[in-house]
This record gives structure tokens, C-alpha cells and sequence, in this order.
């Protein structure tokens, strides 16, 4: 036996249907058409019991079980069951979760930030979320799930420096993050930039607002 060979360990059974690249010292495999994880050692990281899993950049792995979705830590401690209607996306600070076909903020451990449920939750800047209920838009803040703009606008989009694009009879404006006016909803369209200028048009022509 060569050195070479005395060192080289077989480090598990070969017994996966499916093995994936080691991320994060775990190696995902798939076995009986189940999903887990192993460490780099071959020992169960994670049961083979999911029917998907995925590991996000964080460290936390969203993983699927009839259907419905969960969140563990890399140690397999449960974090969020498996009672979540879509997979978690790791966009922002905290997740948005869906149940009976609505849906509500949670943080990474599961508690509910937003008491109320919406029809759609998209999180943008500055730890602002728009909410949708019944077609009308509003914003709540993604650290405290307070509501700050009303739901009561054609479209409410959270913008660069905590301010809020909306949409009211057809006609843009622009609200402080606090609900006050900034611009009234009188122009036909908007474009805004990082850099603190608001393009409107009204009547045909356009202007710029340097806010």
C-alpha cells in the first residue's frame, strides 16, 4: 500500500440516489426520492425526510414536507414548521409566509411581525413593505409590521430614502414613510432616482423635483 492510498478514506456508504456539491460543510443528497442533508464526514446533518430542501446563503435551509414549507437552522433544529403554503425567499431582513392564501411577515424564528394577513407582501427599501388587501395598497414597516400608509392606493411602491411612490385615481405622488405628502398625486407619470430627484409629468410635459 502507497501513502497515497492509506490516506484516502471512503467518507460514507454508497447509498444516494443523488449527491450534491458540500456547501457550507453540508452536502445535499437525495435518497428513496427524499431530501437531506450529510455532513463531510458522511453522519445525517439533516433527515432524509423533506421532500425538497434548500440552503440558503445565510445559513438557514428552507425545506418542503406535503407540501407545505419550514425553516431549520444548519443543525436541523426547527425554526419555522412545515405549515407555510410557498418557500421562503431570503430577500430581505425577515420572510413573508402564506397560509390560506394570505400572507403575513414573520422573523427568522417564525414569530408574526404583522398581526393582520395580505393579499400579496413586497419588501423594498429602507425596511419598508408594500401590502396589498382587497386591490388597494398600503406600506407597513418591515421591523415593526406598523402600518404606516393606509391601504387605500392604486399602487404604494416604497422608494430610495424612505419615501413612498402611490398612485391615487390614476395620478402619481409622493408620501414621506411617515404618511405625510411630499408631492400630491396630481401627475400622470414618475420616475424617481437614488440620488434624490423626482422626475413627474403633468399636462403633457415633464419637470424634475429635488427633494
Amino acid at each position: 500500500m502507497t501513502c497515497i492510498e492509506a490516506a484516502i478514506q471512503v467518507p460514507c456508504e454508497l447509498d444516494y440516489d443523488e449527491v450534491w456539491h458540500s456547501e457550507n460543510g453540508l452536502i445535499k443528497v437525495s435518497k428513496d426520492g427524499m431530501w437531506g442533508f450529510i455532513s463531510e464526514n458522511g453522519t445525517i446533518a439533516i433527515p432524509i425526510e423533506y421532500d425538497t430542501v434548500s440552503l440558503s446563503n445565510n445559513g438557514l435551509i428552507c425545506v418542503e414536507k406535503n407540501g407545505l414549507y419550514g425553516l431549520l437552522d444548519i443543525k436541523g433544529n426547527v425554526l419555522i414548521p412545515c405549515i407555510y403554503e410557498e418557500e421562503f425567499h431570503f430577500r430581505s431582513k425577515n420572510l413573508w409566509g402564506k397560509k390560506d392564501g394570505k400572507y403575513c411577515l414573520l422573523n427568522m424564528t417564525g414569530t408574526h411581525i404583522t398581526e393582520d394577513w395580505f393579499d400579496e407582501i413586497w419588501c423594498g427599501y429602507d425596511d419598508l413593505c408594500a401590502v396589498r388587501v382587497s386591490g388597494k395598497w398600503g406600506v407597513v414597516s418591515e421591523i415593526t409590521g406598523e402600518l404606516l400608509v393606509d391601504i387605500s392606493y392604486q399602487q404604494a411602491y416604497p422608494i430610495y430614502g424612505k419615501l413612498i411612490r402611490i398612485k391615487l385615481k390614476g395620478r402619481w405622488g409622493l408620501l414621506h414613510h411617515s404618511g405625510y405628502e411630499i408631492l400630491p398625486p396630481i401627475y400622470s407619470d414618475m420616475k424617481e432616482s437614488d440620488t434624490g430627484v423626482i422626475c413627474v409629468k403633468k399636462d403633457g410635459k415633464w419637470g424634475i423635483v429635488k427633494l
